[in-house]
């Protein structure tokens, strides 16, 4: 059954498993360190009223966690095709099994 999967996710150029989630949670840490960077970076060096900076940080939280929201629809479709595509090549090996089951029975009677 992994392998069916493994061929399923290499079909659609995705990576493995776990290739897959390290990389998801890397770009997420990745993200989290900018975010965290640039906010200081602004803080420091802007000529801006702290009004004004507050709300530069709001729009660039509120930026990073539409691209979290972006990521996670994205994941979730690429999983979702994944899943029904497995879940299809089972389905066609039962039947191919049951028919090959069938078979047998036919024979040995």
């Amino acid at each position: 059954m992994n392998r069916i999967h493994d061929e399923a996710m290499e079909e659609n150029g995705e990576r493995r498993g776990s290739e897959s989630g390290r990389g998801i949670q890397q770009n997420i840490i990745g993200l989290a360190i900018g975010i965290a960077l640039g906010a200081g970076l602004a803080i420091l060096f802007a000529p801006q009223s702290g009004e004004e900076t507050r709300q530069y940080l709001v729009d660039g939280a509120t930026g990073a966690i539409d691209d979290a929201r972006g990521a996670g629809r994205k994941f979730r479709r690429r999983a979702k095709r994944a899943v029904n595509k497995l879940a299809a090549q089972v389905s066609n090996a039962t039947v191919a099994g049951d028919h090959q089951h069938g078979q047998r029975e036919t024979k040995s009677t």
